[in-house]
């Protein structure tokens, strides 16, 4: 099948290639490439980046798309009125499943980047339970539900990478969940007391 429509193949792969910013902004996450550009790995390979990425098929690998600007990001991230979260999660092979909130406070806070750390913890809990309509959620005083976090914010380091993106952060001493705690020393207590929150 694929000899059939190889030029068709080759083609849509190098629009898409081209697209997300080209070979130089796409990095393998996943072995044998990892660490790797697409264009380091192609080069490597004595192959163009479409056959490459043709000659792994589907599911045969995973990388990261570098086309975001930091100073846009770096803007909407500090805007007052932008709230934070993330599509991660703990099995997908991406930074973000693991490093995200660690990110927020080690670099827009404590590095300077722009926030103050009660601005980072409201764009983190209670401006997106503002947003989503979460009532009893996301602000600490009495009557709201307990899901907490104590950290340190001059220790929260986020250790994950593109090559190693399943590396807890640090600076997380305790999460508890509607007044549960799910997490303690370094790890997670077994406990499972969250569900699916809906607008009120």
């Amino acid at each position: 099948m694929r000899a059939e429509r190889e030029d068709e193949l080759i083609a849509y792969l190098n629009a898409r290639i081209t697209k997300r910013g080209g070979p130089e902004a796409l990095l393998f996450g996943t072995k044998p490439f990892a660490g790797q550009t697409l264009a380091d790995a192609a080069r490597a390979g004595g192959k163009d980046p479409a056959h490459l990425i043709a000659d792994l098929g589907p599911r045969g690998g995973s990388a990261a798309h570098f086309v975001m600007d930091r100073k846009l990001v770096d803007r909407l991230v500090i805007a007052p009125e932008v709230a934070l979260s993330t599509d991660g999660s703990p099995t997908m092979r991406h930074p973000r499943g693991y490093g995200t909130y660690a990110r927020l406070f080690e670099y827009y806070v404590e590095c300077g980047h722009g926030l103050s750390l009660e601005a980072a913890i409201h764009k983190a809990s209670g401006l997106p339970a503002e947003i989503m309509k979460l009532k009893g959620r996301g602000i600490i005083k009495p009557g709201m539900k307990a899901d907490l976090v104590l950290f340190d914010p001059t220790q929260v380091q986020e250790k994950t990478s593109f090559v190693s993106p399943h590396e807890n952060a640090t600076g997380f001493d305790l999460v508890m969940v509607g007044g549960v705690i799910s997490y303690s020393n370094n790890q997670p207590t077994g406990a499972r007391p969250g569900h699916v929150l809906k607008p009120e």
